[in-house]
């Protein structure tokens, strides 16, 4: 990310821009636990077993542990604002797509690529917290505020799921 290119414009409130960024994390952290909720329940919906629903969150976190390295070379190259919205969308359409499918071999393909493109939508929303926060310990203070949405994400991933 660079300081020539601004990501929000100069007239959008701090405030605004901080719950923006919040927001795109929730929604990245979210999807990490999501899996974890019920996996009977989603092995029932997509007619597997339970342990093939395991084994679509461990491809998932495999594509968010393998891309963690390259990532950053993709996120130097694009313009953050574009790379963002890419991210974005493609987080969407292949949510939407893994709702719609029953297919078990489609299902594994589309965790690892929801994988990779969280990966993606966390570096950025990362970056973006740690060049927003007014500190010396600003990363420190971003992995904090990372990791216990983390921690906290699972039983609010387990309020939205239970009803449905």
């Amino acid at each position: 990310m660079t300081d020539q290119l601004p990501i929000f414009k100069a007239r959008i409130p701090e405030w605004l821009v901080m719950l923006s960024i919040f927001a795109v994390l929730l929604s990245s952290v979210l999807l990490f636990a999501l899996s974890t909720a019920d996996g009977t329940a989603a092995a029932g919906y997509y007619g597997a077993s339970a342990s093939d629903v395991q084994f679509s969150l461990l491809m998932f976190y495999a594509a968010v542990a393998s891309f963690a390295v390259v990532e950053r070379r993709f996120f130097a190259r694009v313009v953050t604002k574009d790379y963002l919205l890419i991210c974005i969308i493609l987080e969407i359409l292949i949510a939407y797509w893994c709702y719609h499918t029953r297919e078990i071999w489609l299902i594994f393909t589309l965790r690892f690529l929801q994988g990779i493109v969280n990966c993606g939508l966390t570096s950025i929303s990362l970056n973006l917290l740690f060049s927003r926060l007014k500190s010396e310990h600003a990363k420190e203070t971003g992995y904090t505020i990372f990791y216990g949405m983390i921690l906290c994400v699972s039983p609010i991933t387990a309020l939205f799921s239970v009803p449905l």
